[in-house]
């Protein structure tokens, strides 16, 4: 299977620039992933970070025994109520999934290395009707520490550990690569994910690394 923009199946128009595909990520959102007769259906979302002047773009295809279902919704960062879609913001530059509350669903983290001064993250949890819009949230530096090319989330990864010593409880851990942090000198975040009383995940305490601490 080949998807294009401007095709049936994707829509858009594809320009030159764009960049569809420049990232992608799998995860089971809507708790559908079956292992039956062997199909494991897992479910796409694909960045366009250059879509309209580099403000980007998000793409969601569902899976399901038969193969995609291409019905899913193009998302902007104005789509989640947390920040306006500028150019520049590199909306899904980055992404990383796991099931991050235990609620047997996978949930998305997207950045937006160019939004918000110094960039921005995004996290939508899993539910069983797929990514549950309505409850993103939004995620920035402090006002004090927000500088212009920080590039928050230039890379994203996920752990299992503790932060704040080795007595702290055992939890989900976001892990964030901050490059333009301290004049581009650069630094890696750590941040425990935490969920809200409506179902909504944000990002709680954490440390923030820099070569320094490694010798």
């Amino acid at each position: 299977t080949v998807l294009r923009q401007g095709t049936l199946e994707v829509g858009g128009t594809p320009e030159e620039g764009d960049r569809f595909g420049e990232a992608l990520i799998a995860g089971n959102f809507n708790g559908d992933r079956l292992q039956n007769a062997g199909y494991s259906c897992f479910d796409l979302v694909v960045a366009t970070p250059r879509e309209n002047d580099q403000a980007g773009e998000l793409q969601i295809f569902e899976g399901s025994p038969g193969g995609f279902r291409f019905t899913g919704p193009i998302l902007h960062l104005d789509d989640l109520g947390a920040s306006e879609s500028d150019p520049g913001d590199r909306f899904g530059h980055t992404m990383t999934a796991g099931d991050f509350n235990q609620d047997g669903f996978d949930d998305l983290v997207i950045s937006a290395p160019g939004d918000s001064v110094g960039g921005s993250l995004t996290i939508i949890p899993g539910s069983p009707q797929g990514l549950a819009i309505e409850l993103a949230t939004h995620w920035t530096q402090p006002d004090d520490e927000n500088e212009v090319g920080d590039e928050l989330g230039f890379a994203l990864s996920w752990t299992v550990g503790r932060v704040g010593g080795r007595q702290s409880e055992i939890s989900r851990i976001l892990v964030i690569g901050v490059p333009g942090e301290n004049g581009a000198s650069g630094a890696v975040f750590t941040r425990r994910f935490s969920e809200t009383m409506n179902g909504a995940l944000v990002l709680g305490g954490g440390d923030d690394w820099t070569l320094n601490d490694f010798g």
